[in-house]
């Protein structure tokens, strides 16, 4: 059987009204997504949504014990790998907002679904992303269309 994931990007800073719908949300795309056979979640662990996420999903590990959470760190400190799962771009000499960006893009490689919290027109390594997924035609979600409704 093949592995089906799903990443989550969103560094947006939510409030708690925001916050706690986004979780609302989440729970039932990633419960809907177990169903549907997908057992990894990846994570890369910055800023509200991203936390947000990584709650919906621990408390799915419930219920559903199979399902993996995968962490990916655009981190260079070797000293930090022996916390999480950390990937990093293997390349040297480039400044911590283009290992964001490289990260980024391994997460969406290596899913199969993307889950976004994106507030569209503004610059940045997430809003990189979104266009990275869309690119590369990878099915997506963006949270931040449905919660501004």
């Amino acid at each position: 059987m093949t592995k089906k994931s799903c990443c989550f990007f969103g560094k947006t800073k939510l409030g708690y009204q925001k916050r706690d719908k986004a979780f609302e949300l989440l729970y039932r795309q990633i419960e809907a997504l177990i169903k549907d056979g997908y057992t990894e979640f990846i994570l890369s662990g910055h800023g509200d949504f991203d936390s947000t996420a990584r709650i919906a999903v621990i408390s799915l590990r419930m219920r559903f014990p199979n399902i993996k959470t995968i962490y990916y760190h655009a981190c260079k400190y070797e000293d930090n790998q022996a916390l999480l799962q950390t990937i990093y771009p293997p390349i040297e000499d480039i400044s911590q907002h283009q290992a964001i960006v490289y990260r980024n893009y391994a997460m969406i490689d290596s899913s199969d679904y993307c889950i976004f919290y994106v507030v569209r027109n503004k610059s940045g390594a997430v809003n990189k992303a979104i266009k990275y997924a869309i690119k590369n035609n990878k099915p997506y979600i963006n949270l931040a269309d449905i919660l501004s409704e």
